[in-house]
């Protein structure tokens, strides 16, 4: 019998500033899934942890947890591998404020986690003075406080000595068993993957090229040097080219289908002089030579949001023509018909087949159309939860 799903990623795809982060991710996480998430960096890696976290949305594609969406929070945790604390608060502090914030009132759990992760030895002392292990110590125990289904941990350091590390990790197998959890590791060594990990998912330019459970006889070095051969083979380095060709057949093949049509229309246009609407329809196929350019253009550079909006414009434009062209030929009887099916082709291709690789502005959670905050907005928000926090944490250390 299968675990239970929790989390369901289907045609995931996330653009930002830097270009296509994540393309076509489709993933299921289930229930006591151990994964290790292999990948070098600036690959997709850090981008999907972000968006099984709920920190971060995905352009296209639908994202569906397993458990109540109003308490989506409650059963996710995040161990981070970079912590930073303003000066002046203390781990005690911090610790009673989550307490407090995360209703935790299992006084033995809360035992149970400052004991394996050796809190009480800097329990007393600021955050901001604390080093890297104790803070990524620290980072993981806020993870554990609330008992997550789905645990996401950035990294257990190697300056943990051997007894601590071990430690850890038996501890987070137990817990994925007893509590029905996933936990997914962002960055994994050999004894993490040897020792607790049931599942290998490996990401390269932004898709998922890898998804190995492992078996008792898996052998680590074994398994890298298979991913290395892949990578480095020729045949999967076509066939990542081919990953944006989709667009370009899908737009070759609609040109195909109707040039001739094009061309008889643009010979009527000129036998029956029509000056204006011969304008318009020109004005129609060129833009449309310019979308085919940018196509193009995609399959040999990364896709970003400059390359998307100038796509999204010769869009507009077709759009704009043919609209143009459609209301004057409305009115002669002769061009009305054999322009009727170009129109009908052009506004099927452009609004419905064409339109879904341009979704860009919205994205889809569980069948919700959510609107993607803007660039400022998105700031203004950060912001406004850090400030929040920051108020939190004085509030209670004055009180």
């Amino acid at each position: 019998m299968q675990n239970k799903l929790l989390l369901q990623l289907k045609d995931v795809e996330h653009v930002n500033k830097h270009g296509l982060q994540l393309q076509k991710i489709n993933l299921k996480i289930h229930e006591r899934d151990v994964i290790s998430l292999v990948g070098s960096n600036n690959q997709g890696k850090d981008i999907l942890a972000k968006i099984i976290i709920h920190d971060l949305f995905p352009t296209a594609g639908f994202v569906k947890y397993g458990f109540d969406d109003k308490e989506i929070y409650k059963y996710l945790g995040y161990q981070f591998r970079h912590n930073t604390w303003p000066n002046g608060f203390k781990t005690k502090d911090v610790l009673d404020l989550y307490k407090i914030m995360n209703n935790i009132t299992d006084d033995e759990w809360l035992n149970q986690l400052i004991e394996l992760l050796q809190i009480n030895t800097f329990m007393n002392r600021e955050l901001s003075s604390c080093s890297y292990v104790k803070l990524e110590s620290f980072s993981l125990f806020l993870a554990l406080i609330k008992k997550p289904k789905i645990l996401l941990i950035d990294t257990l350091s190697s300056a943990h000595d051997i007894v601590e590390k071990t430690n850890i990790i038996n501890f987070l197998r137990n817990y994925s068993i007893e509590n029905n959890a996933s936990i997914i590791f962002i960055n994994s060594d050999e004894q993490l993957v040897s020792e607790i990990c049931n599942r290998i998912i490996t990401i390269d330019h932004s898709t998922i090229i890898d998804d190995f459970k492992i078996k008792p006889d898996f052998n680590f070095h074994e398994y890298h040097f298979k991913i290395y051969r892949q990578l480095n083979d020729p045949k999967y380095l076509n066939k990542r080219e081919d990953i944006n060709n989709d667009i370009l057949n899908e737009f070759n093949n609609f040109e195909d289908s109707f040039k001739e049509s094009e061309l008889h229309f643009l010979n009527l246009l000129i036998k029956n002089k029509n000056t204006e609407i011969q304008i318009n329809f020109k004005n129609l196929i060129f833009h449309k030579e310019q979308l085919k350019l940018l196509i193009k253009n995609l399959i040999t550079s990364q896709i970003n949001n400059k390359e998307i909006k100038r796509i999204k414009e010769e869009v507009k434009r077709i759009n704009h023509y043919d609209k143009n062209v459609w209301k004057l030929v409305k009115h002669n009887s002769n061009l009305l018909l054999p322009y009727n099916e170009l129109h009908v082709n052009y506004l099927e291709f452009l609004r419905n087949t064409f339109k879904k690789h341009l979704k860009r502005n919205t994205l889809i959670i569980n069948g919700n159309k959510i609107k993607i905050l803007n660039k400022d907005k998105s700031k203004e928000f950060k912001q406004m939860k850090k400030r929040i926090i920051k108020e939190e944490l004085l509030k209670f250390k004055n009180y």
